[in-house]
């Protein structure tokens, strides 16, 4: 998008046409900070030379900063890791509930070899550790709704256990 609103506003401007094909390579070079050309005396094409060499620093360093906070705190972001995690998942086993049933049963399927998906409404930190060292994605939420089984991936899984108070 960058790179057409910059041919379009050089066009405007100075009359002259940017191919589209070389758009996109202009804003990767101001990206970089290889500008093609020395900053122009117009206005509006000198603040795409200062604003996207900014813009692409910002969101190169909040992907970063979401990415370490993602890998090194995976315990307090537990549940997009486990999510994510159970998207790769074929063939597994779902449990829904935690409990002290739950956890025998989900400790039972690893045992087994099964890879897991545990689905828990309100997950104590004890339990998390828990699963956590089995190697079990939690998905937090309500293993009626249909949304929460979708993240479980329930169409790729090969059994589904309930294990609430409230089945």
């Amino acid at each position: 998008m960058g790179g057409f609103l910059y041919g379009e506003v050089y066009e405007d401007i100075r009359g002259g046409r940017v191919p589209l094909i070389d758009r996109p390579y202009v804003i990767v070079q101001l990206m970089v900070l290889e500008a093609p050309e020395t900053v122009p005396p117009e206005a509006a094409l000198a603040a795409f030379w200062y604003f996207i060499p900014m813009a692409c620093v910002f969101l190169v360093g909040l992907g970063a900063a979401d990415f370490v906070s993602l890998v090194f705190n995976r315990d307090e972001n537990r549940n997009p890791w486990s999510e994510d995690l159970a998207l790769t998942y074929r063939s597994h086993g779902i449990v829904f509930g935690a409990g002290h049933v739950g956890q025998r049963v989900i400790q039972d399927l690893v045992t087994m070899g099964l890879d897991v998906v545990a689905i828990d409404s309100a997950q104590k930190p004890k339990v998390g550790k828990f699963l956590g060292d089995l190697g079990v994605s939690v998905i937090r939420g309500d293993g009626r709704d249909a949304a929460t089984l979708v993240k479980a991936r329930i169409d790729r899984a090969v059994a589904f256990v309930a294990c609430t108070g409230d089945d």
